[in-house]
């Protein structure tokens, strides 16, 4: 018995082997017919990162059990948020117009209007958590403003139904993070919702992996320029330009915890290989823009001699190899993706926008203060200048802000955003006098996250825009450590 045993032993490593080349050589086959010869080659190319991602998968099933041994009713919450702000169709402005309410706006205005109510439960039963305190005191109380704010500019928006509803959708959410920042106790609690919005984000990257599989005409986007293509989310559909942004918090994040933790390095090394294929591949500019800065900061944050001294030492190699080979030239048509230098140096057109959006705004002292209504200036007035179907946003944060808020809603916005910046760097020069190991990974982490974000809000609109999980919580895990920090005595 023995024997049979030490024989099977010896030849289930070469089934398995043989199982898995067999099943490559059908993949290869199956998309040979289907891909071009540069895309196969790609994919031919990753499949050892895949692979080496395969090994991790015991022990990403491990975290993942132990996460949800942690979850508490607010992670319910920030899935229904998370699920409502997926898109599965595309509508235009004249069919926003004519249909509000079709099947998938009823799918988000259910998930939403659920969160609210289980909210005011909760809320009505635990009274203890002060959620009024909460939604306007210090960092939460800011973002609360410009919501409270975008909610009274339906009295005069030009399209008022959008604006109560995204309005009162944000004012939701806020109350969310409110909630949970007087519920948590710990910053292992605080660790777990940060767990939880990566897991999240990173079965988004697996669906886009589906997209590719089973549609890949339709998330395989031929360009001039480049790589050739870029890839795109099918079910839900998910832009280049998001999975850019997902792929870079992915990627910066995973660089936080392998050079923090002794543990689990190789999970964390797949995870940070994985994003960075995703974001090459899906070619954001401004995501890659903004990953680059997130690593600066995150080295920065490390407070550790020799992070000065890498730095340089990459910069002097980047500038050789930048003078010394034509890699500038392959970067630069990358970066251009086919456009010629007029249509880069105008950033897709987004400079005209903004231009349009400014002759609104310094149109009268009203709209300079008041605005037309939240989330409606970009969709109902800037787009009537131009033929495009789908037109929803200015592609600016704070362009789309003053566009619909005003003065009045852009002032608390910029001032929470900037607010949750100085916490968290201050926090990490405290926490060279408080020593805590996982508050100091959460700090840098969140820190890096805020400057993608900040990056990113200068080409398209964040902080505001549904659903803004991962800004409020940046901006929640701060006003935890400002709440926290003031109860604490002082060396």
């Amino acid at each position: 018995m023995n024997t049979v045993a030490r024989s099977f032993r010896k030849i289930s490593p070469i089934v398995v082997l043989s199982a898995l080349s067999v099943a490559a050589g059908v993949a290869i086959v199956f998309l040979a017919q289907r891909l071009n010869f540069g895309l196969l080659l790609l994919l031919v190319a990753t499949v050892p990162a895949g692979l080496y991602a395969l090994s991790v998968l015991p022990l990403a099933g491990l975290k993942i059990r132990r996460l949800l041994g942690q979850l508490r009713w607010w992670h319910l919450l920030w899935l229904m948020v998370f699920l409502s702000g997926l898109t599965f169709r595309v509508r235009e402005t004249e069919s926003i117009q004519e249909n509000p309410f079709d099947p998938a706006a009823i799918f988000r205005v259910a998930l939403m209007g659920a969160v609210g109510l289980i909210l005011l439960g909760v809320f009505s039963l635990r009274r203890h958590l002060g959620v009024i305190n909460n939604l306007f005191r210090g960092l939460v109380g800011w973002v609360t403003a410009y919501a409270v704010i975008s909610v009274l500019s339906t009295l005069w928006s030009v399209y008022p139904p959008l604006t109560l509803y995204k309005s009162v959708e944000y004012l939701i959410t806020v109350a969310l993070i409110a909630g949970v920042v007087g519920s948590v106790r710990s910053t292992r609690d605080f660790k777990a919702l940060f767990d939880w919005t990566w897991l999240l984000h990173g079965l988004l990257l697996f669906s886009v992996l589906m997209s590719i599989a089973i549609w890949p005409e339709y998330s395989i986007r031929s360009i001039p320029g480049g790589l050739g293509f870029l890839i795109m989310g099918v079910f839900p559909m998910i832009a280049h330009e998001g999975i850019g942004q997902t792929a870079a918090i992915l990627a910066v994040v995973s660089l936080n915890r392998l050079f923090s933790y002794q543990h689990s390095k190789r999970f964390y090394r797949a995870m940070f290989l994985i994003s960075l294929s995703f974001m090459v591949l899906a070619q954001s500019r401004s995501a890659i823009l903004a990953f680059f800065i997130s690593i600066i900061v995150l080295f920065f944050m490390r407070r550790k001699s020799y992070n000065l001294v890498v730095i340089f030492i990459l910069g002097i190699f980047s500038l050789l190899i930048l003078f010394l080979s034509n890699l500038p030239q392959y970067l630069l048509e990358f970066y251009m993706r086919g456009q010629s230098a007029e249509q880069f140096m105008m950033l897709s057109d987004r400079v005209i926008y903004w231009q349009i959006s400014f002759s609104y705004i310094l149109s009268s002292l009203k709209s300079f203060f008041m605005g037309y209504g939240a989330y409606t200036g970009g969709r109902f007035l800037v787009s009537t200048f131009f033929d495009e179907i789908v037109f929803s946003s200015t592609h600016n944060t704070w362009v789309e802000t003053a566009l619909g808020v005003g003065l009045v809603g852009l002032i608390p916005l910029t001032v929470a955003v900037f607010k949750t910046g100085r916490i968290l760097a201050r926090r990490s020069m405290i926490g060279l006098y408080y020593p805590d190991f996982l508050g100091d990974v959460l700090r840098r982490e969140a820190l890096c996250v805020l400057a993608i974000l900040a990056v990113r809000s200068m080409f398209q609109v964040m902080f505001i825009w549904h659903p803004a999980l991962t800004w409020l919580l940046v901006l929640g895990y701060a006003e935890f450590l400002r709440r926290h920090h003031a109860n604490r005595a002082h060396p």
